[in-house]
C-alpha cells in the first residue's frame, strides 16, 4: 500500500505541475511555430512574386540592351559605308581638280594661240590688200 506523505504529495504536485505546463507551453509553442510558418509563407510569396517582377524586368532590360546593340551594329555598319564613301568622293574631287586645272591650262594655251592666230589673219587680210592693190595699180 502507498503511503502518502507530505513530501511524497508535494513530490507528485510538482511532477503534475511541470507535466502539465509541459504540455501547455509545447501548446503554445505550436500556436507560435504555426503563426511563424504563415508569416514566412506570406513572406515567401511576397518576395516569390517580387523575384518574379525583377526577373520580368531583368529580361526587359535584356532585350533593351540587345536592340541597343543592334541599333550600334547597324550605326557603325552604315557609317563604315559612308566612310568609304566619303573616300571615294574625296578621290573623284581630287581628279576633278586636276582635270579642271589642266583644262584650264589647255584653255589658256587655245585663247593665247586664238589670239595668236588673229592677228596673222589681220597681217595676212592687210597683206593680201595691199597685193591686190599692187596688183590692180600694176595692170
Amino acid at each position: 500500500s502507498i503511503i502518502l506523505t507530505k513530501e511524497s504529495l508535494q513530490e507528485l504536485s510538482s511532477r503534475y505541475n511541470d507535466e502539465i505546463t509541459t504540455i501547455n507551453k509545447l501548446k503554445e509553442y505550436n500556436n507560435i511555430s504555426n503563426k511563424l510558418k504563415q508569416q514566412l509563407l506570406k513572406e515567401s510569396t511576397l518576395l516569390h512574386n517580387q523575384y518574379k517582377q525583377d526577373i520580368e524586368q531583368v529580361n526587359q532590360v535584356e532585350q533593351s540592351i540587345e536592340s541597343i546593340s543592334s541599333m550600334m551594329s547597324e550605326f557603325v555598319r552604315i557609317l563604315h559605308t559612308q566612310t568609304d564613301q566619303i573616300e571615294d568622293i574625296y578621290d573623284t574631287s581630287q581628279y576633278t581638280h586636276s582635270y579642271v586645272k589642266q583644262s584650264n591650262q589647255q584653255l589658256q594655251v587655245t585663247i593665247d594661240k586664238s589670239l595668236s592666230s588673229q592677228w596673222n589673219m589681220i597681217l595676212l587680210s592687210f597683206t593680201l590688200g595691199l597685193l591686190l592693190i599692187l596688183l590692180d595699180l600694176i595692170t
